[in-house]
């Protein structure tokens, strides 16, 4: 569950995302800041969110944040992914300012990372959160 700080984030944040929709295979994971999430961490919290029904994906009733993208009204929804506990597994009771990002059909682009806003001003106008890209491999 995110905090009442970094749900204020997100929302700041996908008001100002760039329209570019990235997108990557899940199983190649990500690397946010120094943390590798794994394909397998990833696909632990889409499973979370998305279930299968029928012969596809469906989003379940729990996203708290969804965006349209201005161009083709793609609807991209942000799925809370935890941090990694000091066990080396993702640690659900702690809030997080990283996301999966998936559409309403529930197909995988990227896990990106919110910007934390400063005192800010004019100068710290544009996009407010980047994508944690895979590891090279």
């Amino acid at each position: 569950m995110l905090s009442a700080k970094n749900l204020i984030l997100a929302a700041s944040a996908l008001a100002c995302v760039n329209a570019t929709i990235v997108r990557y295979s899940m199983d190649q994971g990500a690397i946010c800041d120094s943390h590798t999430y794994t394909g397998s961490m990833i696909r632990e919290v889409y499973r979370r969110y998305c279930k299968y029904e029928g012969n596809r994906w469906k989003l379940g009733e729990y996203v708290l944040i969804e965006r349209f993208m201005a161009e083709d009204q793609t609807k991209l929804v942000y799925l809370p992914l935890p941090m990694i506990g000091s066990d080396g597994n993702l640690d659900y009771g702690q809030s997080t300012d990283r996301f999966v990002v998936v559409d309403s059909d529930c197909s995988y682009y990227h896990v990106t990372r919110l910007r934390h806003m400063g005192r800010g001003g004019e100068n710290e106008v544009g996009s407010l959160s980047y994508t944690c890209y895979p590891p090279m491999i």
